[in-house]
């Protein structure tokens, strides 16, 4: 059932038992809970909550639930009985007794478990890598937003003399910007199979922060190569003669 869970989707087991999630965190963590439980035909139970996460342990699998209020309507009855909590236990084990131990894959686990998984885990004694770029992949995700704006007020902050040196200095941060990210997403790849390659990401994330802040507090116009401004000219003068020879024909 946990695997199944997607953001926005209704997951109903057995037609009693219904989970909605708003959205999910890079971490795992849950966001915007609604279950509504009907297996009691005396009473229907539905717990809202603010956040949740997946819980497996030798018990079985379990949703904690935090910040919310379990509503019990129990039959015959006109108005429900409203409990608020700060913690939840919801035990999921008990809908399939006799599927055996849950699984969660790399992405769902929390970051604890990603930092010391369980020695007899039998996904990381098969998976170690990906455990490792999942881990690493969750620490450099929040730092791009950030190494993004830095390169971004880089090329853009400065005052810049012209329309076209703008236009070119825009071309320039979303160049590499993009490289940033794809050596991100490079380095975490082949971080699997060799740990070396988490280098990667960091390296373009500290390139991205101390170039970005050196430009920035120099006051420094950032622009493309001059090569590389005149392969642009040209290739935008030939479309405005091709566009005009077009209208000219047509009209």
């Amino acid at each position: 059932m946990t695997s199944n869970v997607q953001p926005g989707r209704f997951i109903v087991v057995d037609g009693k038992l219904t989970l909605h999630i708003r959205m999910r965190e890079p971490n795992g963590q849950l966001l915007g809970i609604m279950l509504d439980d009907q297996r009691d035909p005396k009473e229907r139970g539905t717990i809202f909550a603010e956040r949740g996460d997946f819980l497996s342990s030798e018990q079985g699998i379990f949703l904690l639930l935090a910040n919310g209020a379990v509503h019990r309507h129990e039959a015959g009855k006109q108005d429900p009985v409203i409990v608020r909590f700060k913690e939840y236990a919801f035990d999921l084990s008990r809908l399939s007794p006799n599927a055996g131990p849950v699984t969660f894959a790399v992405h769902e686990r929390s970051i604890q478990d990603l930092l010391n998984p369980r020695p007899d885990d039998a996904m990381f004694k098969r998976l170690p890598g990906q455990f490792r770029a999942e881990l690493h992949n969750r620490i450099t995700t929040p730092l791009y937003p950030l190494a993004f704006l830095f390169v971004t007020f880089a090329f853009l902050g400065a005052p810049r003399t012209t329309r076209q040196s703008r236009a070119m200095s825009l071309v320039g941060a979303i160049a590499v910007v993009s490289v940033v990210r794809a050596l991100g997403f490079v380095g975490t790849i082949a971080s699997v199979q060799s740990p070396l390659a988490l280098i990667v990401p960091y390296l373009g994330l500290a390139i991205a922060f101390i170039l970005g802040a050196w430009a920035m507090s120099r006051g420094v116009v950032i622009e493309p190569p001059a090569a590389i401004t005149n392969l642009v000219n040209a290739m935008l003068e030939g479309i405005k003669r091709r566009t005009a020879v077009a209208v000219g024909q047509h009209s």
